[in-house]
């Protein structure tokens, strides 16, 4: 066994006289055997390292064979939670031997031929899935398109954000720095340039509208995200006991890319707010379309919970459902979907019932604005002279 360990990770004990590797960390090596026991998983071994000086040079009594190595495999015939490996290495002397050292645990995987053909086969399926996916989506977004080709009246009551959110979460993955390029193209891609006079004519300012559906998003979008990365925090915390700056990192890199996720997982939420701010009962967007994009994103939490429970993750690979691109845990695989389907329902009531329907019937009044016709001077009165 080869061990290797940055210096100051190694405690001043087991600091004693053995290899240097050229990188700056120490490598301890150990040779053992011992017995295994199938049923069990249990490895038992009594192993022995070799002591050398600075300069490698061997010094007296250049073997410590005071060495308990215990492993504990899962079974050979275990299901996938058994599938990690634990295990110690330990010195059976005295404390107050010099070559006394601390216990030291270590964690791993195992990589039994059954599990590893099933993980296999696990990726390829993910990959038909993420296909099947991604093209349901691509037919979903082409009704909506034919949907604002057909009913041209519907364009302005479409939410740009949440144009803006299903675009970014598909495109920047693939590329950074989208956001400008994304707002663009679902511009041209869905006809939403529309006249100032045409706005002039609906009930209600085009931009007190829009502005109106923003403020009211990103103040949740903030206090979701504060709350999303201090759930993360606490929980790295308790894992690692670390506040270094990798780990911090990892949280805010990490941490973002399933916050994006999760607000895709939403993209429902803009158009809803949207809708209360107008009370329009205008069809903005097709069935096939915001129950369609629902289902859609709503399949890798289902399937994240069907393999829980019937696959080994071997290697961590993940092409469908991917942990660090969502949250994904048995409360937010039920969360979620939930949500999803509530915020369809909601879009449906609002498309038919008008958009505040769900409030108060003091809060569903709105003001009229109309535009007021301007006199001709052929209608003004004469003026007369005395």
């Amino acid at each position: 066994m080869s061990i290797k360990l940055p210096s100051l990770e190694l405690s001043s004990t087991l600091n004693r006289p053995f290899n240097q590797s050229s990188n700056g960390y120490r490598e301890i090596q150990i040779s053992a055997e011992g017995f295994y026991d199938a049923e069990t998983g249990n490895l038992c071994m009594v192993g022995c390292r070799e002591l050398r000086s600075e300069n490698k040079a061997p010094v007296s009594h250049s073997m410590d064979c005071e060495i308990l190595v215990d492993i504990h495999f899962p079974p050979l015939n275990s299901d996938r939670k058994g599938s990690k490996i634990k295990g110690s290495i330990k010195s059976m002397r005295e404390t107050t031997d010099h070559l006394y050292f601390e216990p030291m645990y270590f964690s791993g995987r195992a990589h039994y031929r059954r599990w590893a053909v099933e993980s296999i086969w696990r990726m390829d399926f993910e990959v038909v899935m993420s296909v099947i996916s991604n093209t349901f989506a691509t037919v979903f977004v082409v009704l909506q398109i034919f949907h604002v080709r057909k009913h041209p009246g519907v364009c302005p009551f479409v939410s740009l954000l949440m144009l803006v959110i299903l675009a970014s979460g598909h495109l920047i993955p693939l590329v950074l720095n989208l956001e400008t390029m994304s707002f663009k193209i679902v511009k041209d891609l869905f006809g939403l340039e529309v006249e100032h006079d045409v706005l002039m004519k609906r009930k209600r300012p085009c931009g007190l509208l829009r502005s109106g559906g923003l403020y009211a998003c990103f103040p949740v979008y903030i206090a979701g995200a504060v709350i999303a990365f201090f759930v993360k925090w606490r929980k790295n915390l308790a894992r690692t006991g670390s506040h270094s700056s990798y780990y911090i990192e990892q949280i805010i890199l990490g941490g973002s890319r399933a916050y994006a996720g999760l607000i895709l997982d939403a993209f429902l939420f803009p158009q809803i707010l949207f809708n209360m701010f107008q009370n329009s009962k205008e069809q903005a967007l097709s069935r096939f379309f915001y129950i369609g994009i629902t289902l859609v994103r709503l399949e890798p939490h289902g399937y994240d919970l069907y393999r829980a429970h019937n696959y080994v993750d071997v290697d961590d690979s993940y092409i469908n459902a991917d942990p660090a691109a969502d949250y994904y845990s048995t409360a937010w695989n039920i969360i979620i979907p939930v949500s999803g389907l509530f915020f369809a329902a909601i879009i449906h009531l609002q498309q038919r019932f008008g958009g505040g329907c769900f409030l108060p019937k003091r809060f569903q009044e709105s003001v009229i604005y109309e535009d007021l016709p301007v006199a001709s001077e052929e209608q003004l009165p004469l003026k007369s002279s005395t």
